[in-house]
């Protein structure tokens, strides 16, 4: 997204090539004072399906206030990891929910506005990352430095569940070894690749668009690529070793930063204080991850709805797909 000052206000402009995924990043900015700070006022002002527009000094409060949480209110931290997965847990059955009505072809408006509702919720999350201390990490990082030298902030973003990209590229690894050793059946297991893990690969432009991955004859021409360039057995381990290798450093650097302030003196609330600010840096991580994946499910699942409802894929709003619901109740979602 892009952030531009003008006057008094920041205006917000979401890059996506589609009115109805911008509306949801739009809506979910709006929402960050409401979700992550539990206040009861909205961020700033819609300007249109894209744009948000928010006072500086809004912006500067609550970036304040986000931040000074995670460098000192244990409380405020405690929070926020329950919130952050209160929140993607419901937004995760929501995303079922609307998938199963769509397969079958009983998509009602009131559940297609509730999972959106979520949506707008759980896209409140993406300020995370944005609202990280990172120079106040860096800092603190750099003087707590011991005789290995400082460690780096990329050290604790470490994420709990196995990021989107790598889960595809295992997948394609996998499926790869499969059509070498079954030949015959690479047709069928391409068309079960792209069932299970082909719509993780959506487009940033425009989210709703079906993905190259989700093309059979497409992702066999990458498979058969791979087969000719690529030890697939071996990329399987090498990621399993980095997998490993992420968690072990990140316990292990968070064990080194408490055993480094420990020896210096500090206090045990200080220790558990700085670890649990460490901590939030892979919660970030692993929220992003494991968004991503529910997003590119909701996302394949709003392409049918659109589909179903005869709209083009990037200009149809909100609200132009819930009138078009309670008109054709009886629509048929096309899955492709």
């Amino acid at each position: 997204m892009g952030w531009t000052i003008r006057g008094e206000h920041i205006v917000v402009q979401q890059p996506f090539g589609t009115q109805l995924v911008s509306e949801l990043y739009r809506n979910g900015l709006n929402l960050v004072p409401r979700v992550l700070l539990r206040e009861d006022f909205d961020y700033g002002t819609a300007l249109d399906g894209s744009r948000l527009q928010i006072e500086k000094d809004r912006y500067l409060s609550v970036s304040s206030r986000l931040r000074e949480g995670i460098r000192s209110d244990p409380r405020f931290k405690a929070e926020l990891h329950h919130t952050t997965w209160w929140l993607l847990g419901r937004f995760t059955r929501a995303v079922r929910g609307l998938e199963a009505a769509a397969m079958s072809s009983n998509v009602t408006p009131e559940l297609l506005e509730s999972t959106l509702s979520l949506g707008d919720q759980a896209l409140a999350l993406t300020e995370f990352n944005g609202m990280l201390p990172m120079a106040w990490y860096r800092e603190r990082l750099h003087t707590l430095a011991g005789s290995d030298g400082a460690l780096a902030v990329e050290d604790f973003a470490h994420s709990a569940i196995i990021p989107h990209r790598t889960l595809v590229y295992r997948a394609k690894l996998q499926l790869a070894i499969r059509c070498m050793e079954d030949p015959a059946k690479a047709h069928s297991h391409a068309e079960r690749f792209t069932r299970r893990y082909g719509y993780l690969e959506y487009s940033q432009e425009n989210p709703l668009l079906p993905s190259p991955a989700e093309d059979t004859g497409l992702l066999l021409q990458e498979v058969q690529s791979m087969i000719a360039g690529t030890d697939s057995r071996r990329e399987l381990v090498g990621i399993r070793a980095r997998r490993r290798a992420s968690r072990d450093r990140y316990h292990f650097a968070l064990a080194q930063i408490a055993a480094t302030m420990e020896r210096q003196g500090e206090a045990p609330e200080a220790i558990q204080n700085f670890v649990s600010s460490l901590a939030l840096i892979s919660l970030a991580a692993t929220e992003e991850e494991y968004r991503h994946i529910w997003q590119a499910r909701l996302w394949r699942t709003l392409r049918a709805i659109v589909l179903g409802l005869d709209f083009p894929l990037g200009l149809v709003s909100r609200s132009e797909l819930l009138r078009a619901t309670r008109r054709r109740p009886e629509f048929t979602p096309v899955w492709r």
